[in-house]
């Protein structure tokens, strides 16, 4: 009853995207950004460039044209504390802004997929009490897929696909505690990690024409259709995860 297919849910997530389809490409982009600053609920990596223009300098030696080690050591002191600031700030506004943005957006795919959603739900983590357990929440989630990503990438993949339903979890309930979203999870996504991974791989030929289109194509369809189709996955696994709880607690 619970099982699902590929076309099944994409079928089911185009006719989402339809029912509000600039408010799925704006929330979409909002995901992208929330993702790309640390990782997606597709496992993807952010990478952060920083670049230096110290201007023309004139040196004045009796040896040659090269400074001292004592004259380069200052301006090395800065460049280390420039990036440390920068870095601060970085990661500040991934854990308080992006993190809580995820989740809104994707309360907003959740309603969506049943109503005409307001955009409004996309800020629904900052009006909640529970938005400190959200950002709590959202860290340790990035933080332990960053820590298993050390061991050869892989295990940071697997693990992004077990902890992959935790936002969605915190866009409905967020005051749950962190614990407990990440068991809810792992057990959504038992036996179905390979499964969400294909899911996944079905987008891929989109991305691809993507290229073609200097990625308009993912900002207009791709994107926002892909995230109404991981809604669908979502609510399935979330039906079937609470339907068996309760036929074992009848029995």
């Amino acid at each position: 009853m619970y099982s699902w297919s590929i076309s099944d849910l994409k079928n089911k997530g185009r006719a989402s995207m339809s029912r509000a389809y600039w408010k799925c490409v704006l929330c979409a982009i909002i995901l992208t950004l929330a993702g790309g600053a640390a990782g997606s609920s597709s496992g993807g990596k952010a990478v952060t460039q920083y670049a230096v223009n110290g201007g023309n300098a004139t040196w004045d030696y009796h040896f040659d044209a090269f400074p001292s080690f004592m004259q380069i050591v200052p301006f090395m002191i800065f460049l280390a504390a420039a990036a440390i600031v920068v870095s601060v700030i970085f990661v500040a506004v991934d854990i308080f802004l992006l993190a809580p943005l995820e989740v809104g957006a994707e309360k907003f795919f959740v309603v969506n997929r049943v109503q005409d959603a307001d955009l409004g739900e996309v800020g629904t983590a900052f009006r909640a009490p529970g938005y400190l357990n959200v950002v709590k929440t959202q860290f340790l989630r990035r933080l332990y897929i960053f820590l298993w990503s050390l061991l050869l990438v892989i295990p940071g993949i697997v693990k992004s696909y077990e902890y992959r339903m935790v936002p969605y979890i915190l866009s409905e309930n967020p005051e749950i505690d962190n614990r407990e979203a990440f068991r809810l999870s792992r057990s959504m996504m038992d036996g179905e990690k390979w499964n969400a991974f294909v899911l996944d791989l079905s987008f891929i030929g989109w991305h691809i024409l993507s290229c073609f289109t200097l990625g308009l194509l993912d900002l207009f369809y791709t994107n926002p259709y892909q995230q109404c189709t991981n809604v669908e996955l979502y609510d399935v696994l979330k039906t079937r995860m609470f339907s068996n709880a309760n036929a074992f607690s009848s029995n």
